[in-house]
């Protein structure tokens, strides 16, 4: 049996300095609804969000490194950010 579920990390993550790999993959979730939401903010490092899901991203996020996205659909809703790179 499928259940459409959305998978959601509310606590802050800290990416201690190094990259960070988020695989996000296509589930039973219908087109409006996400397969995951970080919704605690990231910070210190760079991320990359890779897979055919989509990730929501709902905090104001401050890690400083680069933002990859590989094949994911990336939404940012509410306060949600990348990280503020300079260039």
């Amino acid at each position: 049996r499928s259940t459409a579920a959305t998978l959601t990390f509310a606590n802050a993550i800290n990416h201690d300095n190094g990259e960070r790999t988020i695989r996000v993959l296509d589930g039973v979730a219908a087109a409006s609804t996400p397969e995951a939401v970080i919704s605690g903010a990231i910070s210190n490092g760079s991320l990359s969000i890779t897979g055919n899901g989509r990730l929501d991203l709902t905090a104001a996020n401050t890690y400083t490194g680069a933002t990859t996205i590989t094949g994911s659909e990336v939404r940012l809703r509410d306060s949600g950010t990348f990280a503020a790179t300079a260039g």
